[in-house]
């Protein structure tokens, strides 16, 4: 808490985390610059000089033209416009996510469990 400013609880999460997409997919294989393929994220090389190495296996994610709509404070641009999610901060937003649907489900067992009863 010394080094935070501003704390305030997460107010909602679950409507704009509905709205995301997920998909899997592959790293284009054309960006790759560097020997190496076993890389599990993008490895900036040289910063004048944009080398990726990207693997080649399936991954899970989202894309960050569309979390940039809902979450833009999770999206950044490096100076070559390309984009970056920084996906360690949903973490929160999911536990949120969580937390509201449990609530929502404890509300309704008490309500099931009311109308059993009549």
């Amino acid at each position: 808490m010394r080094f935070k400013e501003n704390i305030v609880p997460i107010q909602s999460g679950i409507n704009d985390l509905l709205q995301l997409k997920p998909y899997q997919y592959t790293f284009d294989q054309s960006f790759n610059r560097s020997s190496s393929s076993d890389s599990l994220t993008v490895n900036v090389l040289k910063e004048e000089e944009a080398n990726y190495n990207f693997d080649k296996r399936l991954h899970f994610g989202f894309l960050a033209q569309e979390v940039n709509t809902f979450f833009p404070h999770l999206v950044t641009e490096d100076d070559k416009g390309f984009l970056a999610i920084n996906y360690v901060e949903f973490i929160p937003l999911l536990l949120k996510a969580l937390q509201e649907q449990n609530d929502r489900i404890m509300k309704l067992e008490q309500t099931v469990a009311l109308l059993k009863n009549k």
